[in-house]
């Protein structure tokens, strides 16, 4: 017995800039773009480009699909929000555009009728970005080398709007140890910096614990800021050291992560 397939379409809005340069030829009808398509090609995924100050920019994300049989509007809608939210994750961390959010969208049923859809996006904290292209799309959509990669740009993009340095390092550390705990052997340079006698670890142990006293620990931080004859550190955040040691241990396990990411992709 045949088997008949329903062409559903579901588009959402797409915040902040992510910039855009399309190669000549590949902008496609109503000013579209193909981004990626799953390895069986049931699915696909398109964004539309809109001018915006003299450049092209994303304006929304579309996952068109030809499910077998009828699917309820709402249920496509949430299966394709799952879909275009990870492919934006990826996008945000390529391009550094994390401010971009997905917003509420539209599904087209096999019938021709649209349905409106309510999403619940999170908008992370932005920093400088770059503009993305067909290579940075196909290193950011290309196939998973690692079954915890979206995870972990997910966690990492949730990190990156944290503002204050302490909360930041505390954050960063336990994604490191988490990134080890799932994938030691491919993350052996992450498992190196979180060592017990590690910068990054007494840097730590400083600000999570208040009060150090710890062999380790002491002997890094004796060195760290020349302070051989010292029986315990107390950290204060009105102390520039203290506050200059989280904040470039902070910036030395993001680096770390995000590179270890992009091994990934």
């Amino acid at each position: 017995m045949s088997t008949t397939s329903f062409q559903y379409k579901a588009t959402f809005g797409v915040t902040g800039k992510i910039q855009y340069k399309p190669t000549q030829g590949e902008v496609g009808p109503e000013d579209t773009i193909e981004l990626s398509a799953d390895e069986n090609l049931s699915y696909k995924i398109l964004a539309k480009l809109s001018s915006r100050d003299g450049t092209s920019v994303i304006q929304s994300m579309i996952l068109e699909e030809n499910p077998i049989g009828p699917q309820d509007p709402v249920d496509f809608g949430k299966y394709a929000e799952e879909i275009l939210s990870q492919h934006l994750n990826r996008i945000k961390f390529v391009s550094g555009e994390n401010s971009a959010t997905l917003t509420n969208g539209v599904v087209k049923d096999h019938l021709g009728k649209q349905h409106s859809v309510a999403i619940g996006g999170l908008k992370m904290g932005g920093h400088s970005a770059s503009v993305m292209d067909k290579p940075r799309c196909e290193q950011a959509f290309r196939e998973k080398s690692n079954k915890n990669l979206d995870e972990y740009i997910d966690r990492h993009l949730s990190i990156s709007k944290i503002t204050d340095p302490v909360l930041k390092l505390i954050s960063l550390f336990a994604l490191c140890e988490f990134v080890v705990g799932r994938d030691r052997e491919q993350a052996e340079n992450i498992a190196l910096l979180i060592e017990s006698d590690s910068l990054p670890s007494a840097a730590r142990n400083l600000v999570a614990h208040g009060r150090v006293k710890r062999t380790k620990t002491m002997e890094t931080l004796n060195e760290t800021f020349n302070t051989p004859a010292a029986k315990f550190h107390e950290f204060s955040r009105g102390n520039n050291k203290h506050m200059k040691l989280v904040i470039d241990c902070g910036e030395e396990l993001s680096s770390t992560i995000k590179n270890h990411i992009y091994s990934l992709l």
